[in-house]
């Protein structure tokens, strides 16, 4: 993805300075934040596959940490792997609830990355209750939310639509 920007004179130095990065975390890699750096490194480069073998490493090495299981969601929806990336997805999710339970702030972006898989998935209901708990959060614990605010309310106000209640969306359209 990023090789088509890269003018061809400096292609050699960026090839370069990739292999240096590669080689940094490869030294490290004991650590699952390493495979997970190389991960979205090469997921970056278009190498998902290389991006997804790093990513297994990380899991592998950590399987309870909320991070390596959401950035593999991520990966997985860039395969076209839905239903593994929702599965991901929650998990991460349900981890990071565990670790904060009184801290929800600390839970909002993987709610609303949940959220629009299940929307992008077709899983109506579920990113309809996703959405709406994450909107919930954000009315009671956050003074200015972020973009992910803005999309999770599309997000709502369109599956609402599609699930053929109107007049939800309609006052969803109005926030």
């Amino acid at each position: 993805r990023l090789r088509r920007y890269i003018p061809k004179s400096s292609a050699s130095a960026f090839e370069a300075a990739a292999r240096e990065f590669r080689e940094a975390q490869l030294a490290i890699a004991s650590r699952p934040l390493s495979h997970l750096a190389l991960a979205e490194f090469e997921g970056q480069l278009g190498n998902l596959e290389l991006a997804l073998e790093h990513s297994d490493q990380a899991l592998k090495m950590d399987p309870e940490n909320a991070l390596v299981r959401h950035a593999r969601g991520l990966l997985l929806v860039r395969l076209g792997r839905h239903d593994e990336a929702i599965a991901h997805q929650t998990e991460a999710l349900e981890l990071f609830r565990e670790r904060y339970p009184d801290q929800p702030k600390r839970w909002l972006w993987p709610l609303a990355y949940l959220a629009y898989r299940y929307h992008r998935a077709d899983r109506l209901d579920e990113a309809i209750g996703a959405a709406t708990e994450y909107l919930d959060i954000c009315e009671r614990e956050v003074q200015h939310p972020d973009d992910h605010y803005v999309w999770t309310l599309w997000g709502l106000h369109d599956a609402l639509y599609r699930h053929g209640r109107h007049e939800a969306a309609q006052v969803v359209a109005r926030r």
